[in-house]
């Protein structure tokens, strides 16, 4: 069965895959650092030349990001995504973003760790918690959850005047930053330390329950997904339950696994 089905999409597809598509963010979206990969996590200007590493933890892999203090480019805690956690929020149900992190004693002092979003199409309006979730830099590992909703985030002040709607319906910026003096997008004064952070299983929480496979949205997944899947494929849009391996993106990376669930219905 399955070797038909490869066969199938082979010749369908021909050579028209194309390794790009839109990201989107969708109830469910992880990153666990288990390919060993900074999976779109990155440092902004305020950490430029400190690249977040993964380590070793027990029992798996987490991501290691280290600022050192002082008032230079490297000062700062705070790693953004760009590239996965992105896109529209509302329409994704996603009502937070849930992590588990440690803070290593070596740090300078705790963390005042709080979401910040952007959308460069509304003047780069930024929208940051409101209150900050502490974590103390003894090296044990808690579990976070940063509420998303109109409440628990506020425009940052001298970023942009858009909504809450306008901007988390259009993310092209996703930051965790540690800021003691309140809601912030950018680091400044106090909250500048030398510090190391270790997050792991970073998740997008809410929306509907996505079952991976079933493209044509009948809550079955069977060969009636098969055309639909194609269509994103060949028109580089994105559906979550068509994002197979959970990058962010549709594209020729999913086929296998798509033929896989297809080979192995219920498993």
């Amino acid at each position: 069965m399955k070797r038909l089905l490869t066969l199938y999409f082979t010749l369908l597809l021909g050579c028209t895959c194309t390794t790009h598509a839109y990201a989107q963010v969708f109830a469910g979206l992880t990153a666990d650092f288990e390919d060993n990969t900074t999976q779109g996590f990155g440092v902004g200007a305020q950490g430029a030349g400190v690249t977040p590493v993964v380590v070793g933890i027990d029992g798996g892999l987490a991501l290691q990001n280290q600022s050192l203090g002082g008032g230079g480019a490297l000062s700062a805690q705070l790693l953004q995504n760009n590239t996965t956690f992105t896109g529209d929020y509302i329409s994704a149900g996603i009502t937070g973003i849930s992590a588990t992190v440690a803070v290593d004693p070596t740090s300078e002092g705790p963390l005042f760790l709080r979401l910040g979003f952007t959308d460069s199409a509304a003047g780069g309006t930024g929208f940051s918690s409101a209150d900050a979730l502490v974590v103390q830099n003894d090296g044990e590992f808690v579990d976070l959850f940063f509420e998303i909703n109109d409440t628990a985030l506020v425009n940052v002040p001298n970023t942009g005047t858009a909504s809450f709607e306008e901007v988390l319906s259009n993310v092209d910026r996703l930051r965790i930053l540690s800021a003691e003096s309140g809601p912030a997008y950018v680091v400044s004064g106090k909250d500048r330390l030398a510090s190391v952070l270790l997050i792991d299983n970073i998740v997008a929480v809410g929306g509907p329950p996505v079952l991976l496979g079933d493209v044509n949205l009948d809550k079955v997944v069977n060969f009636l997904d098969i055309t639909p899947f194609i269509s994103l494929l060949s028109m580089k849009e994105f559906l979550a339950e068509a994002d197979i391996n959970q990058s962010g993106e549709v594209n020729f990376l999913d086929i296998s696994g798509f033929i896989s669930i297809l080979s192995n219905p219920g498993s």
